[in-house]
């Protein structure tokens, strides 16, 4: 906004941990199971945001390895999350 003052825009240090929180998050888990199962929810505000700190994503956000990142498609589907 033009002429607008103020640091809203700034991230503050809980930005800055929520940020890392969920992009750990996204690479953390299965794919699949971030989007349908976590963030779709949270999105279409059937869920809330606190679901995405539950113990058991916590769990795997803070001491689970990053799932590393693909350098080629997937040449057969994906098994779904069980």
């Amino acid at each position: 906004m033009p002429g607008a003052v103020g640091t809203a825009a700034a991230a503050g240090s809980a930005d800055r941990v929520a940020n890392w929180y969920l992009q750990r998050a996204m690479g953390a888990t299965s794919p699949i199971l971030w989007w349908d199962r976590l963030s779709a929810p949270v999105l279409d505000l059937c869920a809330r945001v606190t679901s995405l700190f539950a113990p058991s994503v916590a769990r795997a956000v803070l001491f689970r390895p990053l799932t590393p990142t693909p350098t080629e498609p997937p040449t057969t589907p994906e098994e779904p999350a069980a």
